[in-house]
């Protein structure tokens, strides 16, 4: 537990949700509140957080491990995708037919600012409507882990964009998504420490990527394999079995020999070197 502390930041995760009469799509949005002296990562998974009212993207002073920011950031309604990404992009329709209510039905993790991700699908809202249409391919359902693009045409740079294009949408919404690619490998740390800044929180099933240190066994293996298995805004879902408890992942991550499953996202202008 001692070393896992060493290797964790802790930051806030915020989700939006639509609630609220017929018309205009209404949003509230909460901060999952953690402790004031957060020790371990299963020390805070245990303490109990509480919603409150605040804007998102702001930045904590704990945030000392702050990933890298995209070369340019793309503001405009049009963007270009690179092709390897384009399979696992797809566009969602939301828009209630008659008689049906305006929860939008969707939880978002917003831990990483710069990837907004769907932390959960309600059993009701347009989202769960859309996703039980017949004959609708399994590639255009919409899953947790999947990460928000767009929203009415506008790209979805940062977490408080999330916000703002929610806000603005009438009563038609559209959805451009990403699913994650998602990868598996192993690590033996040999002795050395793993050397990975994480943030997680309570109301997320996955840990958030930082940042790697130069010094430890993840960064190393990632330089003599001349590949990136794992780099900051990934989400790590599964460590030696485990998965949906971060608690049970983060005691995996201090084992000898690591299995990881993580899902990675495009990030335009963001180059990562060995």
């Amino acid at each position: 537990a001692q070393e896992i502390a060493s290797t964790m930041a802790f930051f806030d995760i915020c989700c939006c949700y639509g609630d609220g009469e017929p018309g205009p799509l209404n949003f509230t949005v909460h901060r999952a509140m953690p402790t004031e002296n957060p020790c371990s990562l299963v020390n805070t998974l245990k303490d109990g957080y509480a919603d409150v009212p605040v804007l998102l993207g702001e930045q904590q002073a704990r945030d000392v491990s702050r990933a890298r920011e995209p070369k340019e950031v793309v503001t405009s309604p049009h963007f270009v995708l690179e092709d390897e990404v384009k399979k696992r992009t797809y566009q969602v329709t939301l828009e209630p037919g008659e008689g049906e209510g305006r929860q939008l039905g969707l939880a978002f993790d917003l831990m990483d600012p710069d990837v907004c991700i769907v932390s959960s699908v309600h059993e009701s809202g347009l989202a769960a409507a859309h996703n039980n249409k017949e004959g609708l391919p399994s590639d255009h359902r919409i899953r947790p882990f999947d990460r928000v693009l767009a929203i009415n045409g506008a790209f979805v740079a940062k977490a408080h964009d999330l916000q703002e294009r929610l806000q603005a949408a009438g009563p038609l919404v559209e959805l451009q998504l990403e699913h994650p690619q998602e990868s598996e490998f192993t690590i033996d740390r040999q002795g050395k420490k793993l050397g990975i800044v994480l943030a997680a929180s309570k109301a997320s099933a996955s840990i958030c990527v930082k940042k790697l240190d130069p010094e430890g066994a993840m960064h190393m293996m990632n330089k003599a394999d001349c590949r990136q298995h794992l780099k900051p805004h990934d989400r790590i879902v599964k460590v030696n079995g485990r998965d949906s408890d971060r608690a049970a992942m983060a005691r995996a991550l201090a084992e000898e020999v690591v299995t990881m499953t993580v899902c990675s996202y495009y990030l335009p202008g963001v180059v990562y070197r060995t």
